[in-house]
């Protein structure tokens, strides 16, 4: 039966309840084995939200003897990412431009394009991780992105499109005027490119709430799509997963500038938490085959 949570204002706590802190704490060994960088972090912090740290640190597992977690195959810098996450509960998505002044339109997809790719990067290590928190989280905040929308200056709507690589690929109309009335330009949003796609899709499987919550980012743009995205290379699972939302749509599609999926709300695309709900309850045998 899973352990019934304390109400916020229990201060008071019996001795053998409190966190122990002597001896509790994990090195955690990241990148390849010849030069891997060191983390350390307590081990409370991790288990209580991923199944992978659970699993490596209980019964009388290597990991759990010696407190050392070794991931050669993941990147330090987005494992940084992620236990900064984990102690502060923020995510460091990198440079913020001023919305309210025009950049160059290069600059914009540069800036933009390294956001999303810190949130899938995320997404990708805490799906993982079995954390199934983070991997919410992560959602909340491409949700966010999405939203944003950012003035160019020198952005031309009848520019080519070239493949889903390009620094071309991404850009979507808004068809929001911007409150510059000397330049009269227009705010776009920026789109995940099609790298970000391919290495969604390749690092996931079905079903991805990222997935599903990527393709109903495009989906919102169906003109821009029947324009172009013949033009594009993405993941053939990709292009199939937008012709299907496509059809679920119709009729509104063909009549609307945006899809029926404007507002694109995170909690539609939570994934359940049932591991901390039933993390006592699951047999360590079954958790060995699960991470």
């Amino acid at each position: 039966m899973a352990t019934k949570r304390k109400r916020s204002n229990d201060i008071l706590v019996p001795a053998k309840d409190a966190l122990k802190f002597d001896n509790n704490t994990i090195r955690i060994l990241v990148g390849v084995p010849s030069s891997p960088k060191e983390y350390f972090a307590y081990a409370f912090q991790l288990v209580d939200r991923s199944r992978f740290f659970r699993n490596a640190l209980s019964h009388d597992w290597k990991e759990a003897t010696e407190k050392i977690i070794k991931l050669p195959h993941d990147s330090s810098e987005v494992f940084g990412g992620y236990l900064s996450m984990v102690l502060t509960g923020n995510i460091a998505i990198g440079e913020e431009l001023d919305r309210e002044v025009e950049h160059p339109r290069d600059r914009v997809l540069e800036v933009v394009n390294e956001r999303y790719r810190t949130l899938v990067e995320l997404f990708v290590l805490r799906d993982k991780l079995q954390d199934v928190q983070g991997m919410n989280n992560v959602i909340d905040a491409a949700v966010e992105q999405d939203r944003i929308e950012y003035p160019y200056s020198d952005h031309s709507s009848d520019r080519q499109y070239g493949n889903a690589n390009s620094t071309d690929e991404g850009i979507a109309p808004s068809e929001i005027r911007s409150n510059n009335a000397l330049t009269g330009s227009m705010r776009h949003h920026i789109l995940p490119n099609g790298y970000l796609i391919e290495y969604l899709y390749l690092n996931t499987v079905r079903p991805s709430n990222l997935r599903r919550l990527v393709v109903d980012i495009w989906t919102k743009y169906p003109r821009f799509l029947g324009k172009n995205l013949y033009k594009m290379e993405f993941h053939h699972e990709f292009v199939l997963a937008i012709a299907k939302r496509l059809v679920q749509l119709v009729p509104t599609v063909p009549t609307t500038s945006h899809a029926n999926i404007d507002n694109l709300r995170p909690e539609n695309y939570y994934q359940e938490d049932e591991i901390n709900e039933n993390k006592e309850e699951v047999p360590a045998t079954k958790q060995a085959k699960t991470a």
